[in-house]
């Protein structure tokens, strides 16, 4: 992989749309994109140097192209150009791909603060006699001024005091500059890869959030560097902090970790917003490292996860949380390719006190869980007692079991179920708080699913409003009722499959609804 420094010329708009005028080579394959062709950006700062990642064809002659307009053509050769050739567009010429199909193209952009949210898309293309003409994806760029309200600037190895200057050499810059911020602190952390770290910091009950947040949203990557028994995030002592838009791989430990918490007050207010935590496991080849939990954690007080994602972990749960002290929060995230549940919450005797707070979970798409053969997976959502506050579910979704690809390479329809409340291990039969589905759909492709879609046992209501669930293999919904609970279901969802209530079957939700009551 070798690295370029951007320049002009060399290929002339001209020649380039005689170029495209012939179309494909003999017995070129029309990819229509290219399945390696590729454009990626550390981000377009001002005052520093953008780097873009640009695969394609090793050997193949290489056209980077920019416009401020983008556009929507099919070319010749049944590819796809998303440029709109107004005057200017330019063709920024890098010879040709490098052998290990990569280049790195260094962008200098200057330190001119005119340039903040000047917009601007970028397309590669390989122009070949033989292999015909191919593109990549359109990059739509804009460019951002540093923020003057940072205290603390990482790079990989330094951090920089933005109000005296002083830069600070350092093996773990964002631990050491968290480690000298006071709170209402920003610590910014640039493009690039950075070593995994700990928040392990004194804090005060009600103090004003310190953040740590990418210079440009995905660009900073945190990572483990090896698989060896530790996390990428340790979460030691914790409260107040925010972490945003960063992206983090997965561990064989766990993406985040929060251990056990040092006070009665837990890791109070730890907000990760847009941030993706991905475990690198690819489960179309069945290949790529064994990672563990997305989150794992104990002690939570007000915890929020707010956008972003968590994907490609081959062992355990995206989010696995006990004997919670507080809220917790987590919307507006996808969930994908994971080896057990989306979100299981517990609270065992044997580790602390009962789940405490109310849970939130807003609209959060989780689509293909429960992948491994680790105790079958769970069901998608899993609330195992104990857990006294309430428990919303809005806006939720989980499909399994459509991809034919997952179902080949498994030999199966995948999925498991979508939801359960039950009586967990070690939770003293002490049922989970009210329970509200809401707005949520639930779908199983035919044949999918090895145990029922919604089973509500442990709670102490059970409410379901305007829901749409679909049964695959199994039943659609199973109580196990006994009295126990009050149980309120609306007319208006959708219900298909049969259901049961303590051992008696409905073939229809509206037959159950009539004859329960609810």
């Amino acid at each position: 992989m070798n690295t370029r420094t951007l320049r002009l010329g060399g290929v002339t708009t001209a020649t380039l749309l005689a170029v495209l005028g012939t179309g494909r080579g003999a017995g070129a394959e029309d990819e229509g994109g290219g399945s390696k062709m590729s454009l990626s950006s550390s981000g377009f700062v001002t005052g520093q140097t953008a780097v873009l990642t640009a695969n394609g064809d090793p050997g193949a002659p290489y056209v980077l192209m920019f416009d401020t307009a983008a556009g929507d053509h099919t070319l010749g050769s049944g590819a796809w150009l998303g440029l709109g050739f107004s005057p200017s567009f330019l063709l920024l010429n890098v010879t040709t791909v490098e052998t290990d199909g990569s280049n790195k193209i260094s962008i200098g952009v200057p330190d001119n603060p005119v340039l903040n949210g000047f917009a601007f898309h970028l397309q590669g293309l390989e122009v070949d006699p033989v292999l015909g003409v191919k593109t990549s994806n359109r990059l739509d760029q804009t460019v951002v001024v540093p923020s003057t309200s940072v205290d603390w600037y990482c790079t990989p190895t330094s951090a920089t005091n933005m109000v005296t200057g002083v830069v600070t050499s350092a093996s773990n810059p964002i631990e050491w500059a968290l480690g000298q911020a006071k709170p209402g602190d920003l610590i910014e952390v640039c493009p690039g890869d950075h070593p995994k770290f700990n928040l392990d910091k004194p804090w005060t009950d009600g103090q004003a959030m310190i953040t740590i947040r990418a210079q440009v949203p995905g660009t900073a990557r945190i990572l483990r560097h090896n698989v060896g028994g530790s996390p990428t995030i340790d979460v030691k002592n914790a409260g107040f902090l925010q972490i945003q838009d960063l992206w983090i791989e997965g561990s064989d430990v766990a993406g985040v970790l929060c251990e056990r918490a040092k006070t009665g007050l837990g890791h109070k207010s730890v907000h990760f917003l847009n941030c993706t935590i991905d475990g690198g496991y690819d489960w179309y080849t069945g290949s790529g490292v064994t990672t563990k939990w997305g989150v794992l954690g104990w002690d939570l007080n007000d915890f929020v996860w707010d956008g972003g994602a968590i994907q490609n972990i081959k062992l355990e749960h995206a989010f696995y949380l006990h004997n919670c002290l507080g809220d917790i929060t987590l919307q507006n995230l996808s969930v994908t390719h994971v080896g057990r549940t989306a979100v299981q919450i517990t609270a065992r005797t044997t580790e602390g006190p009962p789940g405490l707070g109310n849970i939130v979970i807003r609209n959060l798409t989780a689509t293909d869980c429960n992948l491994g053969d680790y105790y079958g997976g769970g069901s998608t959502f899993t609330f195992a007692g104990r857990q006294t506050g309430s428990i919303l579910l809005d806006g939720v979704v989980t499909r399994a079991g459509f991809d034919a690809a997952l179902n080949a390479r498994a030999g199966k329809v995948v999925g498991t179920g979508a939801f359960v409340s039950h009586y967990g291990d070690n939770c003293g039969n002490v049922p989970n708080g009210p329970i509200t589905l809401q707005n949520c759909v639930f779908e199983m492709a035919p044949g999918a699913g090895d145990r029922d879609h919604v089973q509500v046992d442990a709670t102490t209501s059970f409410t379901m409003n305007n829901c749409v669930i679909t049964a695959g293999a199994r039943q659609a919904m199973y109580f196990t009722w006994k009295k126990a609970y009050p149980v309120a279901l609306d007319s208006a969802s959708q219900v298909s499959g049969s259901c049961t209530v303590d051992g008696t079957k409905y073939t229809l939700y509206s037959d159950m609804r009539k004859t329960m009551g609810w």
